[in-house]
């Protein structure tokens, strides 16, 4: 049983370092040597840091004096159109052999790094600081078992127990077959409304089961009607049922803790003829569902109508997975 406890603690404990340390971003290599040679490059370089203060060969004042006196600063101006002008190694006190430098500004600055850019960069947020942080899958697909949708990581807790609040948005698509309904079904099936039931909600810890939510939550969703009035056999939809609540699942709030939302629901079919009656024993042969969380805006299909006509088209814009927390005798946090 030991052996157990100290193997659930190494996964919790790995889950936990998963989630909180984020991924790095692939780095995206250029070729700088497709218009500049290896030697522009390195000599672009070398004449930026010949320009720092410490390394420029500073002229006192009288020598500048002696410059003036033997007229060489006008015998030496340069234009601007004039090519960058060579200068050897030695005169600006560079170790090694001799080479002759250049400005030249048209080559870009490679491997080079900017000390006063380094100090302009913003450190990371500091998760610690932050009580729990709930992270929803995106697209997770809900089915008739307990599917994970979110996982939520205790942080930095100031209470023993909470009460959370899940919000999560839920959309749906379908897709049948005309000819097979009114077959299976025999009679001429004008409309079609699928809409979710048997909604559950649990949260696990370590496959354990926690907490479960009733089924009788406050429910925010909508229905999909479809009317077949369009010719074609096969048709289709999508949208966006709305928003569904599970208020109040209390939960022990120890840091480094991390549960599993999950959630289960069934969709069901109803048929309705020409005069708008519906249909008894309605058989839904012909007919697939597929029923989707955590979509954005940026989703592009979260709304579409093949061979049908949607009768109530969804109501924009999506709210998104939202999770709050109540501590006892205080105000909400999220």
């Amino acid at each position: 049983m030991a052996t157990q406890n100290l193997s659930n603690a190494c996964l919790q404990r790995r889950l936990f370092v998963s989630l909180e340390n984020s991924t790095r971003d692939r780095a995206e290599l250029v070729n700088p040597y497709t218009n500049f040679t290896k030697q522009q490059l390195d000599m672009r370089r070398k004449a930026e840091i010949l320009k720092y203060k410490k390394n420029a060969n500073i002229i006192t004042r009288t020598e500048r004096f002696r410059i003036l006196a033997h007229n060489i600063g006008r015998r030496n101006r340069a234009c601007v159109n004039d090519p960058p002008r060579l200068t050897p190694s030695s005169s600006s006190n560079v170790p090694g052999p001799v080479i002759l430098l250049n400005n030249a500004t048209n080559a870009p600055l490679y491997n080079y790094t900017n000390q006063k850019q380094q100090t302009t960069l913003i450190p990371p947020p500091n998760l610690k600081a932050k009580i729990f942080d709930a992270r929803p899958i995106e697209r997770a697909g809900i089915r008739t078992i307990f599917t994970p949708i979110a996982n939520l990581v205790i942080l930095s807790p100031n209470f023993r127990n909470y009460n959370f609040t899940t919000c999560v948005p839920i959309f749906i698509s379908s897709t049948g077959s005309k000819t097979r309904l009114n077959q299976n079904n025999g009679t001429n099936i004008q409309s079609i409304t699928a809409s979710l039931t048997n909604i559950q909600f649990q949260i696990t810890y370590n496959n354990r089961r926690i907490a479960t939510v009733p089924t009788n939550v406050n429910n925010l969703l909508g229905n999909m009607d479809l009317l077949l009035n369009i010719p074609g056999d096969i048709f289709s939809a999508s949208r966006y049922l709305g928003l569904i609540c599970f208020t109040n699942f209390r939960l022990q709030t120890c840091s480094e803790y991390v549960y599993s939302i999950q959630m289960s629901a069934t969709v069901r079919y109803s048929a309705f003829n020409n005069q708008g009656n519906p249909i008894p024993q309605f058989v839904s042969t012909g007919m697939s569902s597929t029923v989707l969380c955590n979509l954005t805006q940026r989703d592009a299909n979260y709304f579409s109508v093949s061979n049908c006509t949607m009768v109530n088209p969804p109501t924009l814009p999506i709210s998104p997975f939202s999770t709050t927390a109540v501590p006892f005798g205080a105000a909400s946090l999220s």
